[in-house]
């Protein structure tokens, strides 16, 4: 795992660019607007070069962003949750409605995971845009009733197009921010597991 410094999340180049520099944010959706395997329409042979080696610096920009959002997830729920909660693999939660996938991280700006406990399905979430962050959870029974519905500390819970049956946390400054604190998302974590915890136990 990538080495944490000062309480900061580390960003890949392109991410922090995509995240700062609006100019390379309207560029980078642009060319990855274009389908896989296709060419934009009335190309030149000469543009093609650029277009390729530009194209190609949008996919790193795209799996570098799941892999911030793969590391934002692991340093915050991943590490504060029980390690006695069975985690999923990968294979399991790409059957459920996690996101996991690079092109899903990318179209939804989040990552998503479940763990298992006493027989509830715990799920857990980071979120990230240009303005903020977000983290989020939601318990459920097998038979999909969500029980954490109940609002505390800086949680809210939502049920709406974004976040449908999760509490979410109150966001906080994006990853590129001067005033991002990890802390502050592990704390949030920490409370959380709390309520988690007295929900099914």
């Amino acid at each position: 795992m990538t080495d944490l410094i000062d309480d900061r999340l580390p960003l890949q180049p392109t991410v922090f660019a995509y995240l700062t520099d609006p100019a390379v944010r309207t560029g980078v959706d642009a060319l990855l607007a274009v389908r896989n395997g296709q060419l934009p329409p009335g190309m030149n042979l000469s543009e093609l070069e650029d277009y390729l080696t530009a194209r190609g610096a949008a996919e790193l920009t795209r799996y570098d962003w799941a892999a911030m959002l793969h590391l934002l997830w692991e340093v915050t729920w991943g590490n504060g949750l029980p390690s006695t909660w069975r985690k999923l693999s990968v294979d399991e939660a790409l059957e459920t409605e996690c996101i996991v996938r690079p092109d899903d991280c990318w179209e939804n700006g989040s990552f998503t995971f479940c763990h298992t406990h006493n027989g509830y399905w715990i799920y857990s979430a980071v979120s990230v845009t240009q303005e903020c962050t977000e983290i989020a959870f939601g318990v459920e029974t097998k038979s999909g009733k969500s029980m954490a519905k109940t609002a505390f500390a800086d949680f809210t819970w939502k049920d709406d197009d974004d976040w449908n049956s999760w509490l979410v946390r109150a966001p906080s400054a994006s990853p590129a921010a001067a005033d991002f604190k990890l802390s502050t998302l592990r704390e949030a974590v920490r409370m959380a597991r709390e309520n988690i915890e007295a929900i099914t136990s």
